[in-house]
């Protein structure tokens, strides 16, 4: 079936950590789509499982994730990927696409390295894109555009971009209109033939000033 199931945590660091390098433990390969390890300062149940569609809280903040051949992410020395303290939660979403007629055990996951000798400059993961997908019948070039305008109030760094579709995606790109204009395109990340199965992280060393239109 497919299937959205989460398992939710309480965080196990009592200090300020961060990490500086995750990756995939893969189990059963033939029934994952995704998996994505989300922070949360709202109350789970300790080893909780649940069906997240509809069920996810609302201040759910993407940590890392993981889609079909990516290895993972290594932060540059610099730099630490936040992580929530004692009195948050983190809930792991595993998206499940299993077209086999039995139930498939699985126990994969995602791991981190964590430092809590703090690096200077501490990154984040926002989620860009578009939900408003309706594609057509019989359609052969269907582009779907969303846009934002980041509430900054000071330039970002992004080191990387994660692009991530389902089967049906053929090409995908990121462009920045930097302050918001249409003849003053910036590429971000540009995946011109998109696999499913080989999904990546390209890094980046692309400054997003306020202002900015990403689209």
């Amino acid at each position: 079936g497919n299937r959205n199931v989460c398992f939710a945590f309480r965080s196990p660091f009592t200090a300020a950590t961060q990490a500086t390098a995750f990756g995939p433990r893969v189990d059963n390969a033939s029934v994952l789509h995704h998996m994505i390890l989300f922070a949360t300062d709202t109350a789970q149940t300790e080893g909780a499982v649940f069906d997240c569609d509809g069920n996810m809280p609302r201040d759910a903040r993407f940590v890392a994730g993981w889609a079909p051949g990516s290895r993972g992410t290594i932060a540059p020395a610099d730099v630490g990927i936040e992580l929530p303290g004692a009195s948050s939660w983190f809930i792991l979403q595993v998206h499940y696409w299993n077209l086999q007629p039995q139930e498939a055990p699985d126990t994969s996951g995602i791991q981190l390295c964590t430092t809590t000798e703090l690096r200077p400059h501490t990154a984040a993961v926002s989620t860009l894109g578009s939900l408003n997908i309706s594609i057509p019948p019989r359609a052969t070039d269907h582009a779907v555009i969303g846009r934002c305008t980041p509430a900054a109030t000071e330039p970002i760094h992004v080191i990387g971009s994660g692009p991530h579709m389902h089967r049906n995606g053929a090409s995908l790109r990121t462009e920045v209109l930097r302050g918001g204009s249409e003849a003053a395109r910036e590429m971000m990340v540009d995946v011109p033939s998109f696999s499913f199965d080989a999904q990546r992280n390209y890094p980046s060393d692309l400054v997003v000033m306020p202002g900015d239109v990403i689209q």
